[in-house]
């Protein structure tokens, strides 16, 4: 800025009086506060203000910010989607253009303005709370907000504004202060601005490649995967960080639960560790209430886990309601915690890791203890595997943590499962950390490292009673570690029913190939770093080996089959005693409603030498669909002794039973505000009706999903429904179609539709 200040002595008082005005006085000011809408609220004050110079308004610019920063998805800021909200949500690190309308023309030479932005219950300057722009071309103490004067025309003054890349991410007030010689002037903007995370922003420390982010911070939906290693299964699941109050809920949640410092609030390591905290309930009264019962009865008056198909309902819920909302299980935690992230800016995945080991003690291992009778002693450890578990990957640099590039992904968990520094919170450690074994980074390096890469360990007791270690598996940890693929990465079509053609598989992310050197040594180094510091490799190779095979596909309502294979590769026969369990559990393997049990006898407990024997099981539906968990996973247990040389046989295999496919059939396109209308069908895979059936309907219209009761449905008959959806967004829409039933739940179908703007702003205008 620059112009006439007069003579020498003017601009020696004018600089003193702009460096004398640059500490807002708080006592014994005159202040006058005007809203945007022209109202006021006269203080008692020392002296009157003259009204020559003040504020009439502010025009944030919306539309063309918007679009600048890749904010102009949000709802809140376009007043023609669902409601008539319209306010200005930025990323920092770039700059966005305002303009100022004074009652007069601003003059450089006479007129004192200050900008203020501010955040929190008590803003200050040194937590980067309140910043103050004055508008000067006088050298002022440093700034790292930058501001410059880009206009003047009539009695509009334009001005761009621009956040360091380390600001704090908040949803921030505006005022605007004239300040005479002994009195100040105040306008108030009666909206926020909503300052993001910048991950377009080289120098902010999510910055990520602006390829990828069209799926880590723009995809409102996604796949998260479930099942078992040897069948994956997508769920659908709409993220929706552009929804409704998603933003403002997820600004709450910083605010009042996540106890980040003003200070810290630009730091997304702080932040993100904060949101593996907040999204449970556990310790302060967060987003969700976790919940793992064996019926489904228990989970009232609350909403079964498997009943939600996305974030948006359960965070408006949340912030309506400022309570927990009732239930979730990990794969709803980590689609929260990716809607979330990607609302504030940090780009998010959501990963499951299948064969999920919970190791309690930090021994970096999964310990099985069993007594002479070869029966586990489940008290002696609480560790455990998960059939599946899903948490979260957020990106970002790691400058806390040196040596190594520890950048890029770094773990995250919202499922409460272990207290870190006295709460249930996971993260965030950096994945290449992980696979390298170093558990000395912050944070939580022994619990991530052993979810995927634990040994499974066997004990038994010797001739004596102590308990020494009989088998190790060094593969069984950490299978398939999954997400979905960026958009614009070619799919897999090759995949068969159990799969998806946009999984992509992360494992090598996360540890380098099974039983290689690189492995091995990675395990061994996070052994040093566990509580149990020794390795417990030195064990003997046995030469009878078994395997449980399950057949693959088995649709719900089929009979189960299954075999125990025994293969013995020594120059003797050999006498084997044992027994298999089969049972009904759900992923976490908690519920165990056994189906069958049955001990070796006969011919199936001797075996030649260099010879093989299988052992048949097969279970019809009738036997086992009362015990049927959620999930519909079947498990099979196995206990087998050599006699001859005491070798022990231990292992457990579960896979989900296949249900059928909603058929969603949908047009290829739509526009916004025109109704259009969607059929969906299944065949009912049962031998018995189903009962307390309904239909949940997520899509193009609907912030949050929508309930529909159905009829029965018929054992082995054809189910079909028919919905209406009315867009209020252009773009490309995902439907989502959820069917519960009493006898058999999550029954998914999906469509994608492309949704058009409409001709003229006047046909979005709703009535």
């Amino acid at each position: 800025m620059s112009g006439d200040a007069g003579n020498e002595s003017d601009v020696v008082g004018r600089v003193d009086r702009i460096r004398s005005l640059f500490e807002e006085r708080t006592l014994g000011d005159s202040v006058t506060i005007r809203t945007t809408e022209g109202e006021e609220d006269k203080m008692d004050v020392e002296a009157s203000i003259s009204p020559e110079f003040t504020v009439t308004k502010v025009d944030l610019n919306i539309k063309a910010n918007v679009v600048a920063h890749h904010t102009n998805e949000f709802d809140i800021t376009d007043r023609l989607v669902y409601d008539t909200t319209e306010q200005l949500v930025v990323r920092r690190g770039q700059s966005f253009d305002m303009k100022i309308q004074f009652k007069r023309p601003y003059d450089q030479t006479k007129d004192f303005v200050k900008v203020i932005f501010e955040f929190g219950p008590r803003p200050l300057p040194s937590k980067g709370s309140r910043i103050e722009l004055l508008l000067t071309d006088v050298d002022l103490p440093k700034n790292e907000w930058k501001t410059a004067i880009t206009s003047l025309e009539g009695n509009w003054l334009g001005l761009s504004v621009t956040p360091p890349p380390t600001c704090a991410v908040a949803k921030w007030s505006m005022k605007v202060d004239i300040i005479t010689k002994e009195e100040i002037e105040r306008y108030i903007h009666k909206d926020p601005v909503y300052i993001l995370f910048n991950p377009w922003c080289k120098e902010d420390q999510v910055y990520m490649d602006s390829e990828l982010l069209k799926e880590y911070v723009l995809n409102e939906d996604g796949e998260i995967y479930v099942g078992s290693y040897r069948s994956i299964m997508p769920r659908k699941w709409l993220f929706g960080q552009f929804t409704g109050k998603v933003l403002e809920c997820a600004m709450y949640l910083l605010d009042e639960k996540s106890r980040v410092k003003d200070i810290y609030r630009g730091d997304p390591i702080k932040v993100s560790r904060a949101i593996s905290s907040f999204v449970n309930s556990s310790d302060n009264y967060g987003v969700l209430t976790g919940k793992w019962a064996d019926k489904e009865e228990d989970y009232k008056p609350g909403k079964v886990p498997w009943s939600w198909t996305g974030s948006v309902a359960i965070l408006q819920d949340y912030f309506e309601q400022k309570q927990p909302v009732k239930y979730g299980q990990c794969w709803v935690f980590s689609g929260v915690v990716t809607t979330v992230c990607r609302a504030l800016g940090i780009p998010a995945r959501s990963v499951t890791n299948f064969a999920s080991a919970h190791d309690t003690d930090g021994s970096v291992s999964i310990d099985t203890y069993y007594d002479k009778n070869y029966k586990e002693i489940k008290h002696l450890s609480g560790d455990s595997v998960w059939n599946f578990h899903v948490w979260n990957d957020a990106w970002m640099r790691r400058p806390d943590l040196k040596g190594d590039n520890y950048d890029g992904w770094q773990a995250i968990d919202a499922t409460p499962q272990e207290r870190s520094e006295m709460r249930f919170q996971m993260g965030p450690m950096s994945v290449k950390a992980i696979k390298q074994g170093d558990l000395h980074c912050q944070y939580d390096g022994p619990f991530s490292f052993s979810e995927v890469n634990a040994d499974r360990l066997t004990w038994v007791p010797d001739e004596m009673g102590n308990m020494q270690l009989s088998n190790i598996q060094t593969e069984s940890i950490g299978k398939n570690i999954s997400t979905k693929k960026p958009i614009g990465q070619k799919p897999d079509i090759s995949r068969g029913f159990w799969d998806t053609p946009f999984r992509e598989d992360i494992t090598n992310q996360y540890k380098f190939d099974e039983n290689s050197k690189e492995e091995r040594a990675a395990v061994r180094k996070a052994n040093m770093e566990s509580t149990r510091k020794y390795y417990y490799e030195d064990v003997k190779k046995w030469k009878v080996n078994f395997s449980i095979d399950i057949k693959d596909n088995i649709m719900v309502g089929d009979p189960i089959d299954l075999s125990l294979k025994v293969k013995n590769n020594e120059e003797e026969a050999r006498m084997i005693s044992g027994s298999v369990t089969i049972s009904c559990t759900d992923y976490t393997g908690d519920v165990d409603n056994e189906v069958l049990w049955r001990q070796l006898s006969g011919q199936d407990r001797f075996i030649q030498a260099n010879d093989e024997i299988v052992v048949p099981f097969n279970v019809p539906f009738k036997y086992y669909y009362r015990n049927l968990a959620e999930g519909c996973f079947i498990r099979v247990s196995c206990m087998c002794k050599v006699e001859a040389t005491g070798q022990i046989f231990s292992d457990i295999q579960t896979m989900p039973l296949r249900k059928p496919v909603l058929a969603v059939k949908a047009p290829e396109k739509g526009k916004v505000k025109e109704k259009f209308s969607i059929e969906a069908s299944f065949e009912n895979p049962l031998d018995i009706k189903m009962t307390e059936c309904e239909i949940k309907a997520e899509g193009p219209g609907l912030q949050t999903a929508k309930t529909y009761p159905q009829s029965d449905v018929g054992a082995k008959s054809k189910f079909t429904f028919t919905c209406d959806f009315t867009p209020e967004k252009a773009g490309n829409k995902m439907i989502l179609l959820v069917f519960n039933s009493k006898e058999l739940n999550s029954i998914e179908g999906s469509a994608s539709i492309e949704i058009m703007k409409a001709s003229t702003e006047t046909e979005m205008i709703v009535e």
